[in-house]
């Protein structure tokens, strides 16, 4: 296998936990030429890794949204002759471009959509397993010491500009991350809390360096405003550099989303709120770290979706109001000790 083509166009947070697929693929086959396909976020994951000859950006909601430019895509893409195709994504899309580009092996998971017809390489998804151990599968490498951390590769340049933005402010470690943002409402620890915590934060003269994309910037702005505290760089930051501010702090709070995935490539700690979802889904804390997990365990509500959703179906949101303020606080007290 000289010439490999990994897909994923799902969310951030799937990218991130595909790069120790990459990583395992570069060690097995040291002299193969690896590309990758991603939408323009997931794209900037892969940006400066070693491991990878080109990067794809499929825009399905842009560029890329009409029928017929897609196909140009595909055009490109069987130019490269692959002779293989790993798809961890399993989305009808994903698997109809591994068949066009009639890579002569073509490796999904079982439960992808059109399975048994875009591929001839399928693999049981197991259910009770990390996400990364389940892309690990496709390629037949088990990780049982949980080596296969995530990599983001933020350049020198990168680096530098976050360290300039911290010492702007005047802040130093340690500080607490925070990212209180998520796709999804029901992922969303409430944004009353997260002032709670950030009061209770200020009062203790600990830092906070708020993380997110362009559209949670509103929310920190909100948070801010009502705490008087804090640094925001959401929406100024790419997936690498909020990398490094990960890797740069104390621990990081965060509810069910990309930035924890960040936290366990940084090997930093995270104290991660899970609300409609449950870490058995497999995108919990993954590797060494000394992470927690806040949630109500005693919900027979819970979970109500793999995804979440934009409101809670039974209208109590308890799962997310189960966890306190001085909870988290708690915990992040231990990781600063």
């Amino acid at each position: 296998m000289n010439n490999i083509l990994v897909i994923q166009t799902a969310f951030l947070g799937d990218v991130i936990l595909t790069t120790p697929l990459v990583t395992a693929l570069r060690k097995s086959y040291p002299h193969a030429l690896i590309d990758v396909i991603a939408i323009p976020i997931g794209a900037e994951v892969w940006k400066n890794n070693p491991h990878i000859r080109t990067v794809w950006v499929y825009d399905k909601n842009g560029i890329h949204k009409k029928t017929g430019d897609l196909f140009r895509l595909i055009s490109s893409l069987k130019k490269k002759n692959y002779d293989w195709v790993i798809t961890p994504h399993r989305s009808i899309r994903s698997a109809f471009i591994s068949f066009a580009t009639g890579a002569k092996r073509r490796t999904s998971f079982d439960r992808s959509a059109g399975s048994f017809l875009f591929y001839n390489d399928v693999h049981p998804y197991r259910a009770n397993v990390h996400e990364v151990q389940r892309n690990l599968d496709l390629i037949k490498i088990t990780d049982d010491t949980q080596k296969s951390i995530p990599e983001l590769f933020p350049s020198s340049e990168e680096k530098d500009k976050v360290t300039s933005q911290l010492e702007d402010s005047g802040i130093f470690t340690p500080f607490v991350t925070v990212s209180p943002g998520s796709v999804w409402f029901t992922k969303k620890w409430p944004e009353e809390y997260y002032c709670d915590l950030v009061i209770l934060l200020k009062k203790e003269n600990i830092h906070v360096v708020f993380i997110g994309g362009l559209k949670d910037r509103d929310l920190i702005s909100s948070i801010m405003d009502q705490t008087a505290w804090g640094k925001n760089l959401g929406g100024l930051l790419n997936p690498r550099e909020s990398f490094w501010v990960i890797k740069q702090s104390s621990c990081l709070v965060c509810n069910d989303s990309a930035p924890l995935h960040m936290a366990s490539g940084a090997q930093t700690p995270s104290i991660s709120i899970f609300g409609a979802t449950v870490p058995e889904f497999g995108f919990g804390p993954y590797g060494s770290a000394n992470n927690s997990i806040m949630q109500k365990n005693d919900l027979s509500c819970r979970p109500c979706g793999i995804h979440g959703g934009n409101e809670c179906p039974i209208d109590t949101f308890e799962c997310m109001f189960s966890t306190k303020s001085v909870q988290v606080l708690a915990e992040i007290k231990k990781r600063l000790q």
